[in-house]
């Protein structure tokens, strides 16, 4: 169900996207997938972000945000108390940022 937005237009929420080609749902492209996801809707505004969770589990964590029309992937970056984000060769951009 969607929400009446401020402009008249409906705001829908989805919990998941699912891909039609049973030959892609192994997620390696998952950026690349949302923004042909994006772009085949040019009237649609979209917002928000997937967090994903591979083989590894907490060593393998990523995710896939929407900046205006753009998919980005995200790694996130783990700081330890006194330690700078930038330590360790880590990554310093953290889904959601």
């Amino acid at each position: 169900m969607g929400a009446a937005a401020p402009d008249g237009a409906f705001e829908l929420v989805a919990r998941r996207v699912i891909s039609a080609d049973v030959e892609r749902l192994d997620g390696f492209d998952m950026e690349g997938e949302v923004q042909e996801l994006i772009d085949a809707f040019p009237a649609h505004s979209f917002s928000g972000r997937l967090q994903c969770m591979g083989d590894d589990h907490w060593s393998d964590m990523w995710g896939v945000v929407i900046r205006g029309r753009q998919a980005e992937e995200v790694r996130p970056t783990v700081v330890w108390p006194g330690e700078s984000d930038t330590c360790g060769g880590v990554s310093s951009n953290p889904i959601g940022t």
